[in-house]
């Protein structure tokens, strides 16, 4: 019996990169159905991706953690036949190659391209990102499918159902932080959206993220009126990025950075009203029909994606206002 050919994709780091990939990895399932196909993801986003239905193997991956030769050594270890390589970075081709993939495919992108038997242009002024990744296989006569998908295991949604269960509605999330600084709307907006938003439909306010960030949302809460703090449930460092993602399905709305939570609420079927700074979001946004995105489109500077040119002030963030962002999400809330 011969073997099956072993695909490995490589996208590991960040959240939102790793939801982007949906669409490619569906599109290389579907043209390799018979092929073993493994993910290498970073641990921040494997649960996510852990029960996808277009892979036969997650592999929690973390070249910087690991150390970069011990990780090309696990690679190596597979034998693989092919590698996908959505990562841009030169250690990323570098690392297929010493790890003898005979075919290597990904972007042209900081002079690796010596290390890849196929080379693709990148072209994220032109196109969204996971059209990007869509590049890299070959072309196909029906349109991609670019929906996104949710797997949750059962007792993730249980819990999930179980905390939010005799919770009134409207439930609005509230990100305010972000992988980069230079993304995140101030903290001092969201507290206005915030109150404008208790007062004016008594929602009840969700906050997720890490323990380290549950301080910027006691800031945001002390911010308000005493009255109105009870509305705001600061969950950072209670539930787990699986647990986050088994109550987004719950919520009416998610207003957020530009950040992975943008994808994370896609990937939920939440309406998301997103706030885009330094970066592109003809390149960036969800992968949504419900989604409603806020820029200062009258900076001849943005989007810099990040090669900041504004002295820090960020002037793309801090002159969206409060109410502009809280007109935004009007029509997410009227029944």
């Amino acid at each position: 019996m011969s073997r099956r050919q072993k695909i490995v994709v490589a996208r590991y780091r960040l959240i939102g990169d790793s939801i982007l990939s949906i669409p490619f990895l569906r599109a290389l399932r579907r043209q390799n159905p018979q092929a073993e196909i493994h993910l290498l993801i970073g641990d921040d986003a494997i649960s996510l991706m852990a029960h996808c239905p277009y892979v036969d193997k997650v592999i929690t991956f973390e070249p910087r953690k690991l150390g970069y030769w011990q990780a090309m050594r696990l690679v190596r270890r597979e034998r693989y036949d092919v590698a996908y390589i959505l990562k841009r970075s030169l250690s990323s081709a570098m690392m297929m190659f010493l790890a003898g993939i005979p075919e290597r495919i990904g972007f042209d992108t900081e002079g690796r391209g010596f290390l890849l038997t196929q080379r693709v242009p990148y072209r994220p002024k032109e196109q969204h990102e996971a059209q990007c990744y869509l590049d890299l296989l070959p072309k196909s006569d029906s349109p991609p499918d670019m929906a996104l998908a949710l797997w949750l295991p059962e007792e993730v949604q249980e819990s999930a159902a179980k905390r939010i269960s005799g919770v009134k509605r409207p439930r609005i999330t509230l990100h305010a932080t972000s992988s980069k600084p230079a993304k995140c709307w101030p903290i001092t907006h969201f507290a206005t959206l915030a109150q404008m938003l208790i007062e004016t439909y008594d929602a009840q306010l969700y906050c997720f993220g890490t323990a380290d960030e549950r301080a910027l949302y006691d800031a945001m809460i002390a911010a308000l009126p005493e009255a109105r703090r009870a509305n705001v449930n600061n969950l950072c460092g209670e539930t787990s990025l699986i647990g986050t993602m088994g109550i987004l399905p719950h919520m009416d709305l998610v207003v957020a950075n530009d950040s992975g939570m943008i994808h994370m609420a896609a990937m939920a079927d939440v309406p998301v009203v997103c706030l885009f700074g330094p970066m592109d979001p003809n390149q960036w946004h969800p992968l949504s029909q419900r989604v409603t995105i806020l820029t200062n489109p009258d900076l001849d500077c943005r989007p810099c994606r990040m090669k900041i040119t504004c002295g820090n002030r960020f002037p793309c963030l801090t002159e969206i206002a409060p109410q502009q962002v809280f007109t935004a999400c009007k029509p997410y809330l009227i029944s």
